[in-house]
């Protein structure tokens, strides 16, 4: 064995490149203005900043039916609706929803809960940030119904009759020409 580096193929381009998504990342209760954001290799990441103020968000659910909820967003304080901004589920159908105009959206339901999660955003126009929120709602279980069962356990008694009733002479019959 040598000592030496294999060589890399020549389209191999260990070079850096310019990040290819961004982010936004939100840091409160800062004494001081953040001047400079470094990354793991030290190398300096631009920086823009903008002071918000806080606010609580409201997520509220109630069930329309058995199968469907309604998720509303709100402003906390004012009561005002928050359109236009991604809810992320679980037990529903869709993994995702983005709010209507009147800050609702409606869910159907996969399991019995339905859990909502407002993971928080921020207003650029208002220069306010809204906290992330989270809701459930439960849906009732369905009773029992005996009547339903007996109901089934009839109607498949009556196609087995009528099969015996119609079919089987028939295929008796068919037999006994060939």
């Amino acid at each position: 064995m040598t000592g030496d580096a294999t060589p890399l193929d020549r389209r191999v381009n260990l070079t850096s490149v310019p990040p290819r998504g961004y982010t936004t990342i939100v840091i409160t209760n800062v004494d001081q203005p953040i001047t400079e954001v470094r990354d793991i290799h030290n190398g300096s990441i631009p920086v823009t900043t903008q002071t918000v103020r806080e606010q609580n968000a409201s997520l509220t659910a109630t069930t329309l039916n058995e199968t469907h909820a309604r998720v509303q967003l709100t402003d906390a304080r004012t009561g005002q609706p928050l359109s236009n901004r991604a809810v992320w589920l679980s037990g529903a159908a869709q993994g995702r929803v983005t709010t209507n105009a009147n800050g609702t959206v409606v869910v159907e339901r996969r399991d019995l809960y339905v859990t909502a999660s407002f993971t928080g955003a921020t207003n650029v126009s208002e220069n306010v940030y809204y906290g992330p929120a989270q809701t459930r709602v439960a849906f009732q279980l369905e009773p029992f119904n005996i009547y339903q069962l007996l109901t089934s356990l009839a109607g498949a008694l009556v196609s087995v009759a009528a099969f015996l009733v119609f079919f089987v002479p028939f295929a008796y019959m068919r037999r006994g020409t060939g």
